[in-house]
């Protein structure tokens, strides 16, 4: 399964949320930033400028295709028209992995560990 997703080239609209290639720093067995400091910390976000292959207008897909590993995207790019590219995994920033669908599950906010349980769980809290 590969989701499509909307995406654009450029940041506009809702289109808020980048996808990046790997930064050039990234060394392969060294950890690298944390997902929250990639998402807040304007001098990690330094490093990735310029890397950014397309926008996002969902988080949630963002955390699925991090998740999933490859997607598919439809893009827009400037002049209108759209594309169907692929992207898959290119690397990662050397933190362990927690489950979403555990985590909240340990935290008896869910019963339904499924995407669609997350979605609506992230949809209800958005704030958290």
């Amino acid at each position: 399964f590969e989701p499509i997703i909307p995406a654009s080239r450029l940041p506009l609209g809702d289109y808020t949320i980048p996808l990046y290639a790997p930064p050039a720093g990234l060394v392969a067995g060294k950890t690298w930033y944390t997902r929250k400091q990639i998402d807040t910390n304007p001098a990690v976000q330094a490093q990735l400028r310029g890397r950014e292959i397309a926008y996002l207008n969902d988080p949630i897909e963002a955390l699925v295709l991090h998740i999933q590993g490859s997607g598919r995207l439809r893009v827009t790019e400037p002049d209108g028209s759209q594309h169907v590219v692929r992207v898959a995994y290119a690397a990662n920033n050397g933190q362990p992995y927690r489950s979403v669908g555990s985590w909240l599950l340990q935290q008896r906010a869910i019963t339904d560990a499924t995407w669609p349980g997350i979605r609506a769980w992230i949809q209800a809290n958005p704030a958290r």
